[in-house]
């Protein structure tokens, strides 16, 4: 008799409802069956036992904090206590296990997360939960604080954030709190966070092609400064350090002060200190070809030039025949690769670049669904970001110029919404974060070339109309008058050329080559052509190929020839 209330399950209410049956069974055969909430309730089970101290066989000892917990769930996901409970060790027959070298708030964390599969990180307890599973071998966990921390890592905590990766062994967090280091090596010597940095980091510094500085000095400052900062205890490593500056790059001033830097005076190190400088001497006195052929170990540092030495070229936007594209890549001459970096946060085409101030700004352009943009875009290189410029151009615009005068911006005919060309000329002053309208061009232009000289703004060719003539005229600006003035025409109409300025003379790529050799006769002289056109090129970045990509660099030492194979 069922009790009062009770009833019968229907066959729909039994265990096995919506599970599709076997209608004819066939003897012998079966099949594995999984219940995908088994594990979930036996995890909620364990972790009310454990938070209720049901049921547990032992204790922990954590810095004089007691845990009660239950052996089989600690060996279970820990190697660490699965050898304590499980081999001859004491503290498999003792209730009561002390553990050493570990947080008791992190062995904390460590327990919730064995019992539940799951733990809060936050700012506070990210750094001793990972401390303490590193020491418990709890690896999953451990790889979860690692990713936690690496979108943390900011300049001011990367030198900490290095330490603790090479002590918990995390490559991804030593990676990136190295890279970050080597970024910001101006910052970090000028809030003297190096002076406390061991010698090892320091070394893999100094050494590194990808440490960015203004120059080689700042370098060798911080070295003498973090000698300085414990004489005795570093003066032996002064001599291994300095040969890893590269020194041939120093003024003869800068090397002179060596020998009467405080740090260096001492008997034992001046044999040392002399030879490197007889080495300096000598390495300086051969030529290129000479140098690159050297195989003394001691000088093959100096053969080196560190990446921000040898610039780098970046290819903005454009379209792959497909798509606008917001993405962006580099170009790293010291190592001869192409390498992504943050996209744009626009996708954009037929876009404007220049370089202000170090960093890189996108203007104008084309979007996805063809519309005529106003707003700009900045780069930062040391964050790998872009931002949104707050104030957008008085004329949105596409197959603009662009030119840097000082500390301003210039943008430069191009074509509008109405798709009209235009004359008109704007500037933004990085200082106000504003857009000024300056005097326009004596005729309208899009697909035009932009080059800075002396001081003053070129604009070079383009086109006024659509299937119109194309331009030879050339127009100059004066930032201090305000004014335009027309120079003398090139020999050869040019559209959607570029324009770059080598040693005072500006040049447009396209074959045959033009230049101007002296800005005060006006004259256009023509030179040896390309061996490859640059117009409507397919550059052979690591994305499909753009069409017009838009490139603003640091370009050091260009010369014309056959595109690498």
């Amino acid at each position: 008799m069922l009790p009062e209330g009770s009833r019968k399950r229907p066959r729909s209410e039994s265990p096995d409802a919506g599970v599709e049956q076997c209608s004819t069974p066939v003897p012998g055969s079966g099949e594995t069956v999984f219940d995908p909430g088994y594990h979930v309730a036996r995890t909620k089970v364990l972790t009310s036992l454990w938070e209720n101290g049901e049921l547990s066989d032992v204790q922990v000892v954590v810095e004089g904090q007691r845990f009660a917990a239950h052996r089989v769930v600690l060996a279970a996901g820990s190697p660490h206590f699965r050898a304590m409970f499980t081999r001859t060790f004491s503290e498999s027959r003792q209730s009561e296990v002390e553990l050493h070298e570990m947080p008791a708030e992190g062995f904390r964390g460590v327990l919730v997360y064995l019992y539940s599969g799951e733990l809060a990180l936050t700012d506070a307890n990210a750094e001793p939960v990972l401390l303490a599973a590193d020491r418990c071998e709890v690896l999953g966990l451990v790889n979860l604080c690692c990713n936690y921390m690496l979108g943390r890592i900011s300049w001011p905590n990367c030198l900490h954030y290095w330490a603790l990766a090479d002590q918990v062994e995390c490559v991804s967090l030593r990676k990136k709190s190295r890279l970050i280091a080597l970024k910001f090596f101006e910052e970090l010597h000028s809030s003297q966070q190096l002076l406390s940095l061991d010698s090892t980091r320091l070394s893999q510094m100094i050494k590194s092609k990808k440490l960015r500085s203004t120059n080689e000095q700042v370098v060798l400052e911080a070295l003498l400064a973090w000698l300085a900062h414990d004489i005795p205890a570093r003066r032996h490593l002064a001599v291994n350090l300095l040969r890893l500056v590269r020194l041939p790059s120093l003024s003869e001033h800068a090397l002179g002060q060596l020998r009467w830097h405080p740090a260096l005076q001492d008997d034992a190190l001046a044999p040392a200190l002399k030879a490197l400088l007889d080495d300096l001497q000598s390495y300086k006195s051969l030529t290129e070809e000479e140098k690159r052929k050297v195989q003394d170990e001691k000088s093959q540092v100096w053969k080196k030039k560190r990446w921000c030495e040898c610039g780098w070229l970046y290819a903005v936007g454009g379209s792959d025949g497909q798509h606008h594209l917001d993405s962006v890549e580099r170009y790293e001459a010291g190592e001869n690769v192409w390498r992504q970096v943050a996209p744009m946060r626009t996708a954009r085409r037929n876009c404007g670049v220049g370089v202000l101030n170090g960093q890189l700004y996108a203007v104008g352009g084309r979007n996805e669904r063809k519309q005529v943009m106003d707003n700009i875009e900045r780069y930062d290189s040391k964050e790998d970001r872009w931002e949104c410029v707050q104030h957008p151009m008085k004329t949105a615009r596409y197959f603009l110029a662009v030119g840097v005068l000082g500390a301003k911006l210039y943008i430069v005919g191009g074509v509008d919404k109405k798709n009209a060309s235009l004359a008109c000329a704007e500037c933004y002053d990085s200082v106000t974060g504003s857009w000024t309208q300056v005097a326009s061009m004596s005729q309208k232009r899009y697909g035009c070339g932009a080059g800075v000289l002396n001081g003053k703004l070129y604009v070079v060719g383009g086109t006024v109309e659509k299937n119109g003539d194309y331009l030879d005229s050339v127009e100059r600006y004066d930032p201090v008058n305000d004014s335009w003035e027309v120079v003398a025409p090139m020999s050869t109409s040019r559209y959607c050329c570029g324009v770059a300025v080598i040693n005072g003379q500006p040049r447009c790529p396209f074959s045959p080559v033009l230049c101007a050799p002296a800005v005060n006769l006006c004259l256009w002289s023509s030179l040896s052509p390309l061996v490859a056109l640059c117009v409507h090129t397919r550059a052979p970045c690591r994305t499909r190929s753009r069409a017009h990509p838009l490139a603003g660099a640091l370009l050091r030492k260009m010369a014309w020839g056959s595109p690498a194979r």
